[in-house]
């Protein structure tokens, strides 16, 4: 079986103008945790535009990454991180211009990690990218709302599967899905300036995510 890393450049080798931008310059973090907590991004920035992938997620640092940890804090050894896209560019918008069929078959490869980590808790810091995980396309996961009380206005929801009316499903191989019975909080970008404008006590902070893992684990499995 191949690593994360080859098996994201097998899907860029089938695309010629992608492979020239980002074959040497992807980013996947390496000794990520199973079966806790999985924070999602969308895609790494340009930064210093070369290849990475045997730093662990603790391992990281700098202007984006700190509020990030800062959040996680003592968690650290129970959360894992993802990117749905590890390719460094910059710009969202530039980035959502990429071909369908070219994000499809590396978003392919990111729900097959998801999958495999069995996270039972997800947080995804990029609230404009929701829509990748379903479920009308994309990765087309179900959910419904729960009984925790929200933060900061945003809902806890519990992944029950695969949408069954969703048709345009990435991976329709995987019929039964690992986390049926696992949580989904979806937040924005820590760093966004959306965040940044709020007082500090109306961010998103440590004792809110240690709230949110706390109510997890204290649920019944499946």
């Amino acid at each position: 079986m191949s690593n994360l890393l080859d098996q994201y450049k097998a899907v860029l080798k089938r695309f010629q103008n992608e492979n020239a931008e980002f074959g040497q310059m992807l980013f996947t973090p390496s000794g990520n945790p199973t079966g806790g907590i999985l924070l999602v991004g969308m895609n790494p920035s340009l930064g210093k535009g070369n290849e990475q992938d045997n730093l662990s997620f603790k391992s990281f640092s700098g202007g984006f990454w700190n509020p990030v940890l800062n959040l996680v804090g003592s968690l650290i050894d129970d959360t894992a991180y993802l990117d749905l896209f590890p390719l460094r560019k910059t710009v969202q918008l530039d980035f959502e211009k990429l071909g369908t069929d070219f994000k499809a078959q590396i978003l392919e490869v990111t729900q097959e990690e998801i999958e495999r980590i069995k996270p039972k808790l997800i947080v995804h810091l990029n609230a404009g990218s929701k829509y990748y995980w379903g479920p009308a396309g994309w990765m087309g996961y179900s959910y419904e709302e729960t009984s925790f009380v929200p933060i900061h206005g945003k809902k806890l929801y519990k992944i029950t599967g695969f949408n069954p009316n969703c048709t345009q499903r990435i991976n329709p191989q995987i019929t039964e899905s690992n986390l049926v019975g696992s949580y989904i909080f979806f937040y924005r970008m820590l760093t966004s300036r959306t965040e940044k404008k709020l007082k500090a006590e109306d961010r998103f902070n440590h004792a809110d995510f240690e709230t949110i893992w706390s109510w997890v684990k204290s649920q019944p499995s499946k």
